[in-house]
């Protein structure tokens, strides 16, 4: 199985559309078996082709549009996204438990709004593909 994640600065990348670097695993269970990090197109297609041909299974980043997400899962690609914090973190968490836990969430995401008056919308933040787990 590969797995990738959209990095910026030893983090994850707060936007996948525009970000170019994306650290690609292949794993065997919970061992990462070869890692290598790549340079890849702002354009998000040369992005979703890179990750087809390179055969990752699962992505892990920030914020994505919808477009994009749709791409990517019609090509096959589980999308884990309107995630945040340390790239490393996140991958040993990952490794370990199969999911990500809601602790990386985005700052925002996943809380109710509140309307003004005081009533609540009852929409979700964020919405997307998969999210972290609770």
């Amino acid at each position: 199985m590969k797995i990738a994640l959209c990095v910026w600065q030893k983090r994850i990348a707060p936007v996948f559309d525009v970000g170019t670097a994306l650290l690609i695993l292949e794993l065997d269970g919970e061992r990462v078996v070869h890692r290598v990090w790549e340079v890849v197109p702002e354009d998000p297609a040369g992005k979703i082709h890179r990750l087809g041909t390179a055969g990752v299974s699962e992505l892990i980043c920030g914020a994505v549009s919808r477009p994009v997400r749709m791409m990517l899962e019609a090509g096959g690609i589980r999308v884990y996204d309107f995630l945040a914090g340390d790239a490393e973190t996140l991958l040993e968490v990952r490794l370990k438990t199969g999911t990500v836990p809601e602790t990386f969430r985005m700052p925002g995401c996943g809380g109710r709004r509140r309307r003004e008056g005081g009533r609540g919308s009852g929409q979700q933040r964020c919405k997307g593909g998969h999210h972290a787990k609770r």
